[in-house]
């Protein structure tokens, strides 16, 4: 046989589950561990309808939007894919007219194993025989109707007990009738005949009378024990009649809801309404103390995180500007240090400096200058050195002064001392102006000395030269000037820069401080504190940090509105002024409470079920329960407690009994006068009266073989039923016997049916004590594990499609558990086994029998791959 097992699921919207997919999923044993509430129930309901498709009206858990199911699966090396949307039959491509060859009923009861179904009351369950015990008993349960038909057709003829005196016999027994009455109207001439025939009268009044009796005290026996029998069923119909009565109103309106669905939506709406309050609670705490425009604020706040960016290479452009800033003030005190040591007459003034329009033209011109003065003093030092010059100008001119004095104190004339004294000085300067002439040379000569000292002379003035410098002097201080006005040029731009580089950041600065103030109710930003680029930046991550709480806020807040939109439509509410929370805790105690009472109702049908069959021979017709209820009332009447009930019963029984015996002493003491009386019936006129009763009785007789051949029939049947039934409980039950010896390692070692195929009670032997137990006699993880091998003995005669256990194991004791699981073991070699639990001692026990699993860990809705020690460390 093939083995078809599910490759991949994905579940896009059912309950739970919303776009969760299951990939690569092993064709052996797959383990889903995952506490309560995780999604196990809703994943096992997933997995025993995708087959089939899903049912209106279950107790399915309500989607998000509309049910969404895909699947994988491969048979054979071939791929199905599976889609089931909503409610419609599912979609398989390439298209087969189903993956499954069994019914989903069948494989639900089969396949699809949990406490429920090892714990059901098998006998309220349809087709539960064929289900469990295979093909054939469907079969074999119809022989009993057929059976019933033929004792139908006998009973046409003869009635049940075949009567003469009735039906189609009725005729003939008439004819024999009245032929017995002539007989014994020949029979009165004899006395003893009369006399017997009188004691015979007497007897069989005296055994009618006794029968009648005996009837009428069975009868009431029955009532009163049927009534005493079931009792505390009708005591439990009344309270649950009760109940039901003082709940319609919920039974009525609230019978259509899930209570898993509701629960499902109350605490989505409880997880919200939380997460709502503690971010909003998150929010409080963040922003007091702070005036925020929420509004602006969530405008603003992408922006703002932009600016958050821009503050960052704000940060470092500060960092940049102050390093530079630094730089050009520490360069700018070098500058005049060294403006001061080159001159201090020039004060450091940098301002002058790069006024002085010097430049390289100066040098050159100096050089020019300088060598040109050294060819006219060299030409000058040819015809006379200065030292002569200078003492002749001062022997010329105290010559002069001489003179005059002389000539003022001996003249008297002032108008002739001043004249003297006039021409005096203008014959000295003439004498010197000779003397000079003839020194240096020519008149050019000495025109261009005086020009070249001149022009030296203007330089020292521009450059503020207060010492005498040689020509060689002053272009080395010219070219000191302009490296210096190289420097403060360079400084100059940098500090342009510096200015420029301040400006930008103030405007940047200046726009954050504006957009942080468009985020406050009174924009009471502090800007002089705002000059701080920290302090921009811790307000800035603050509002960013409320901006994003308060949209967390906001979107929580939308997530609440529409989960109470999805709420109130779920049941059907209106908006208005209703409190949701207070609608769903109404609903789902309700709901609850309408669950219970749908059970009691089951409770209360299977009762009025029971009672029913209890009571064959009262005609309750359609109003069960009121006849039910009758017929207890009527009787409790007559007692004064169901202990006298009880009394009466063993009192009736021990006179049946008694009674019984009388019958049967009377009948005896029959028997013997009926063999005397027929030795008195010897005359003609008795001959032809038996001749005639004689010929009655052979046209009577195919009559009473067609009823005998029906009777015959029937008997037959009911034979070679039983005979089948027999002989077939230790064929049918060999496989399940097998396993049930392994898992109660071999404390059991046979199973075999009840008496009564319909009653689908098992019994199990013992091989220690040799005893049969029935299932109510086992404890319950003992119980578990027969129907738990029923089951798997009927899954291993069926084709290998995927078996679903869903903590199925836990009333299993440790040595059980292990035999099981190397069942499963072997089982999952042949088909595809999911086994969910919450249970970590089921898993460690997997893992200690090195049984190769995959495992999956199950957590809200969600799957996550994992391995067994992770998965029992999850779940401890």
């Amino acid at each position: 046989m093939i083995k078809l097992y599910i490759k991949r699921l994905y579940i896009g919207d059912f309950g739970i589950y919303k776009n969760e997919t299951i990939k690569d999923i092993n064709n052996g044993l797959v383990v889903v561990g995952g506490v309560n509430r995780a999604g196990k129930s809703t994943l096992l309901k997933i997995l025993k309808n995708l087959p089939y498709g899903l049912s209106k009206g279950g107790d399915l858990p309500p989607p998000n939007d509309k049910y969404y199911i895909e699947a994988t699966m491969e048979k054979d090396k071939d791929a199905y894919n599976l889609k089931l949307e909503g409610y419609k039959k599912p979609v398989i491509t390439p298209n087969i007219e189903e993956l499954y060859n069994i019914d989903k009923y069948t494989y639900n009861e089969l396949f699809t194993i949990d406490l429920d179904l090892l714990n059901n009351n098998l006998r309220e369950r349809k087709d539960i025989q064929t289900i469990l015990l295979g093909a054939g008993f469907k079969e074999v349960l119809k022989v009993p109707k057929i059976i019933r038909e033929i004792k139908k057709e006998g009973n046409k003829i003869g009635g049940i007990q075949g009567n003469p005196s009735s039906k189609q016999f009725k005729p003939f027994f008439n004819i024999i009738n009245r032929n017995i009455k002539d007989r014994e109207e020949a029979l009165k001439e004899k006395d003893i005949y009369l006399q017997i025939k009188k004691e015979l009268k007497e007897l069989e009044n005296q055994i009618e009378i006794s029968v009648l009796e005996k009837e009428k005290k069975e009868n009431k026996l029955t009532r009163l024990e049927t009534i005493v029998n079931n009792y505390d069923d009708y005591i439990r119909l009344r309270e649950i009649e009760g109940k039901i009565n003082k709940e319609k109103y919920i039974l009525d309106n609230y019978k259509g809801f899930s209570k898993e669905g509701i629960e499902v939506l109350k605490n989505e709406y409880e997880r919200i309404k939380n997460e709502l309050r503690e971010k909003a609670l998150v929010y409080e705490n963040l922003s007091k103390g702070e005036q925020v425009d929420k509004k602006n604020l969530l405008n603003n706040l992408e922006e703002l995180e932009y600016l958050n960016k821009e503050v960052y290479g704000l940060r470092e452009q500060i960092k940049s500007y102050n390093v530079l800033n630094n730089e050009n003030y520490n360069e700018k005190k070098n500058i005049i240090n060294l403006i001061n040591n080159l001159n201090s007459a020039l004060k450091g003034n940098m301002n002058y400096l790069m006024n002085l329009e010097c430049d390289y033209l100066w040098i050159d011109e100096l050089h020019n200058l300088d060598q040109k003065y050294k060819e006219l003093r060299a030409k000058e030092e040819g015809k006379g050195s200065l030292r002569n010059r200078n003492l002749i100008y001062i022997f010329v001119i105290i010559m002069t002064a001489f003179t005059s004095y002389l000539f003022i104190i001996s003249v008297k004339n002032n108008l002739s001392k001043f004249m003297f004294v006039i021409v005096q000085f203008l014959i000295s300067g003439s004498f010197i102006y000779i003397i000079n002439r003839l020194s240096y040379g020519s008149e050019e000569d000495y025109k261009e000395i005086r020009n070249i000292e001149n022009k030296f002379q203007e330089y020292k003035d521009m450059l503020k030269l207060e010492r005498e410098v040689t020509s060689e002097g002053m272009v080395q201080y010219i070219k000191s000037i302009i490296a210096i006005k190289e420097r403060i040029n360079n400084f100059l731009l940098q500090e342009k820069k510096v200015l420029q580089f301040e400006k930008d950041i103030e405007i940047k600065r200046e726009d954050i401080v504006k957009k942080i103030n468009q985020c406050y109710i009174n924009e009471d930003f502090n800007y002089s504190e705002a000059t701080s680029i920290d302090y921009i930046m811790d307000k800035l991550e603050k509002l960013i940090q409320l901006g994003f709480k308060l949209k967390e806020v906001e979107i929580y807040l939308g997530n609440l509105n529409r989960c109470e939109e999805k709420i109130l439509k779920y049941l059907n509410i209106s908006k208005g002024n209703v409190k949701v929370q207070d609608v769903l805790e109404e609903h789902y105690k309700n709901v609850e409470l309408s669950n219970e009472l749908l059970e009691l109702r089951d409770e209360k049908d299977k009762i009025i079920y029971k009672l029913k069959y209890s009571f064959l021979r009262e005609d309750l017709g359609k109003d069960v329960y009121d006849k039910i209820n009758n017929i207890f009332q009527e009787e409790f009447k007559n007692y004064g407690s169901i202990d006298e009930m009880k009394r009466e019963v063993e009192e009736l029984l021990q006179y049946n009994k008694n009674i019984k015996i009388t019958i049967e002493s009377l009948k005896e003491e029959k028997n013997k006068l009926s063999l005397k009386l027929e030795g008195l019936q010897k005359s003609s006129i008795l001959e032809k009266i038996e001749t005639q009763i004689s010929k009655t009785r052979s046209d009577m007789k195919p009559l009473a073989e067609k009823y005998a051949l029906y009777n015959c029939a029937s008997y037959i049947l009911e034979k070679a039923y039983n005979d089948f039934i027999d002989k077939s409980k230790d064929h049918i039950l060999n496989e399940a016997s097998n396993i049930f010896n392994k898992i109660t390692n071999g404390e059991y070692d046979k199973l075999l049916l009840g008496d009564d195929l319909l009653d689908m009670d098992f019994k199990s032997h013992s091989s220690h004590s040799n005893l049969e137990k029935t299932t109510g006699e086992l404890s319950r993880g003992t119980s578990e594990q027969l129907f738990l091998s029923v089951r798997l003995s009927r899954i291993l005669s069926l084709d290998p499609l995927p078996v679903i256990i869903d903590d199925s194991l836990v009333n299993f004791d440790s040595s059980s558990l292990k035999s099981t699981l190397h069942i499963i073991k072997e089982l999952s070699k042949r088909n595809q086994v999911f086994l969910l639990t919450c249970h970590p001692k089921l898993i460690q026990c997997i893992d200690e029998l090195n049984i190769d699993s995959q495992y999956f860990m199950l957590d809200k809705g969600s799957f996550t791959p994992t391995d067994g020690k992770t998965l029992i460390s999850c779940l401890s």
